[in-house]
């Protein structure tokens, strides 16, 4: 997803992880059928349906440790961007399974581009928007590391 001038990502990062994502309700159809595809996949394309089936799990983690009730209002801010890249980059790599399993057992040369693309998507793109994720299911957020009196 492209970045929408004057800071519109930021603002809709944040509405999506303190209203949309809250609880996780407002993500659980979207996740459910991530995950029915991906399951149906794991035979046709079973390293781009294992893939987003793993990542899948971590972004569930994400949000629902930065949309519970006990969870520190600042923490789901400070991540707000990085989970919106995630969700947007699961989004795009369903996108790519659904290709790949559409493709079946092609082996033409636009066949195999398209599993290409699809693997870099996955293992290379998505991957590195999941990189955060340690530190979000942490809670390292940097807000809550810096002492605003000795600046």
């Amino acid at each position: 997803l492209n970045p929408i001038h004057e800071g519109t990502n930021g603002v809709l990062a944040i509405d999506l992880v303190t209203r949309k994502a809250k609880h996780g309700w407002g993500l659980t159809p979207l996740f459910e059928a991530v995950e029915a595809d991906a399951r149906r996949a794991i035979t046709s394309a079973p390293d781009i349906a294992a893939a987003l089936l793993s990542g899948l799990s971590v972004i569930r983690q994400c949000v629902e440790k930065t949309s519970a009730t006990q969870c520190d209002p600042d923490l789901a801010l400070a991540f707000a961007s990085p989970i919106a890249l995630m969700i947007g980059d699961m989004a795009a790599s369903w996108m790519w399974l659904a290709q790949v399993s559409a493709l079946s057992r092609r082996t033409d040369r636009f066949s195999r581009g398209k599993r290409a693309a699809a693997a870099y998507m996955v293992h290379h793109i998505w991957a590195k928007s999941l990189a955060l994720a340690p530190a979000i299911i942490a809670a390292a957020a940097p807000h809550n590391t810096i002492d605003e009196f000795s600046l």
